[in-house]
């Protein structure tokens, strides 16, 4: 694939990331919502990476990291900032939920909410920055 089309299978990758965290949080599926917010994070920022580098992303799951390589991290807000923070969480829990019981009681039901909401709203920015 050229830098365009790999940029563009990342962003699709993305949105579909998105959905799915949509169908989670609407069945109760709050970790596992969680972990795709992050995963369509983790995907915009691959798109960045592959336009921006003109190489394919690595395959790593730091959005942090992703988002110094592909040169955008000083383009957050500090809205931004926390919202990548609280994704990675995800990283972890969602694939290896060590103690699935604290993270959801930590994490009420309008805090995945919140979070798909901010997700969401962090994915239309990158992709601004892919234009």
């Amino acid at each position: 694939m050229g830098r365009d089309e790999d940029a563009r299978y990342w962003r699709n990758e993305a949105y579909e990331a998105l959905e799915a965290a949509e169908v989670l949080l609407d069945n109760h599926r709050y970790v596992e919502s969680g972990f795709f917010c992050h995963l369509a994070a983790e995907k915009m920022l691959k798109a960045l990476v592959a336009q921006r580098t003109h190489r394919t992303p690595p395959r790593i799951h730091a959005l942090w990291r992703l988002a110094e390589i592909a040169g955008v991290e000083d383009d957050f807000t500090a809205e931004q900032v926390d919202t990548i923070a609280d994704l990675s969480v995800f990283q972890v829990e969602g694939r290896y939920p060590t103690d699935r019981t604290a993270l959801l009681d930590a994490n009420p039901p309008v805090r995945f909410k919140d979070l798909y909401d901010r997700t969401k709203e962090a994915l239309s920015c990158l992709d601004s920055l892919l234009r």
